[in-house]
């Protein structure tokens, strides 16, 4: 809330996890939207945030589970300008069977980067 004073205008959750989706909806600011794209393993999260908080801050709730070229090419040049800043855990080769049973229990915080060579 710091950047945007009153929350952002829009958030786009890409991670499947529980935790992200329950607290994306509370760094919206008042009319915001909730883009809903990682589908996490645990169906009973629906819109992240009590009915009562949903309503009150007139919040909106979407889903979208394609995306075309155009969308991509958004994606990349956000990224490009430092505009969005990806989670990323990182390890060695040597730890992937434990990157593999985090990602099976729904636990890995983003995306798993591995240093594979010196």
């Amino acid at each position: 809330m710091r950047i945007t004073t009153y929350g952002a205008h829009g958030v786009v959750v890409t991670a499947a996890s529980k935790e992200v989706y329950e607290s994306a909806p509370m760094t919206l600011r008042p009319g915001g939207t909730m883009v809903a794209v990682g589908l996490p393993k645990d169906t009973s999260t629906i819109a992240g945030a009590p009915p009562l908080v949903l309503c009150l801050r007139k919040l909106n709730i979407v889903g979208s589970v394609t995306g075309t070229l155009k969308d991509v090419e958004e994606a990349l040049d956000f990224t490009a300008r430092g505009l969005v800043h990806p989670i990323l855990t990182k390890g060695t080769l040597e730890d992937v069977d434990k990157f593999c049973k985090m990602m099976v229990e729904g636990t890995l915080a983003g995306r798993a980067v591995l240093k594979v060579a010196a």
